[in-house]
């Protein structure tokens, strides 16, 4: 799964897990002795290990998040839905989904979270930002925005991609989460 915003470390004979679940702030300690220091394997940028097993740590800073281009090499593009799926290991995976990685090697999974919130700029108001679930009209959120815009709801119109939305559309039905980047709003004019 190739997540560039999510440093991953390995432990032997685990899951993949969160670099950051490893490392924490550098002043607490979180590897307590020689047989946890021995299990730790990965990348190098996560440090070396430190101090008496007592005081045991990741040495420097947290890794930095991987820059997209290592992403490069994912092939396979992650559609996501509503429903549980499986990841594929070499998927793309869109930001803000809900994500399964169990830690006990079961099926790591991901979908659109039942609620989430679409944030979409509009000149000369700022951000406008609402709550959506799959079901969400497209005319409530028409109603949201005007409401944000102190506009009756009339005067303002939803597009994606530059092309007006139907008010009896859902979230779902239009695909907006994927599509959340090419929303926007502007006044009727």
């Amino acid at each position: 799964v190739c997540m560039s915003s999510y440093p991953i470390a390995r432990l032997a004979g685990t899951p993949d897990v969160p670099a950051q679940l490893l490392t924490g702030p550098p002043e607490l300690p979180r590897l307590g002795g020689p047989a946890e220091q021995s299990r730790l394997t990965g990348p190098a940028e996560l440090g070396r290990i430190t101090g008496p097993p007592e005081q045991s740590r990741i040495a420097g800073p947290p890794p930095a998040p991987a820059p997209a281009a290592s992403c490069a090499a994912a092939t396979t593009l992650f559609v996501p839905t509503y429903e549980w799926q499986q990841l594929p290991d070499e998927a793309r995976v869109p930001a803000g989904l809900e994500i399964s990685l169990p830690l006990d090697g079961g099926v790591k999974q991901a979908r659109i979270p039942r609620r989430w919130q679409l944030r979409v700029w509009i000149d000369g108001h700022g951000f406008w930002r609402t709550d959506v679930t799959r079901g969400t009209p497209v005319g409530e959120l028409r109603r949201s925005a005007a409401q944000h815009m102190r506009q009756p709801t009339e005067a303002v119109e939803l597009l994606l991609d530059g092309s007006a939305v139907l008010d009896e559309e859902t979230v779902e039905s239009v695909r907006l989460f994927s599509r959340r980047d090419v929303v926007s709003v502007r006044e009727r004019g």
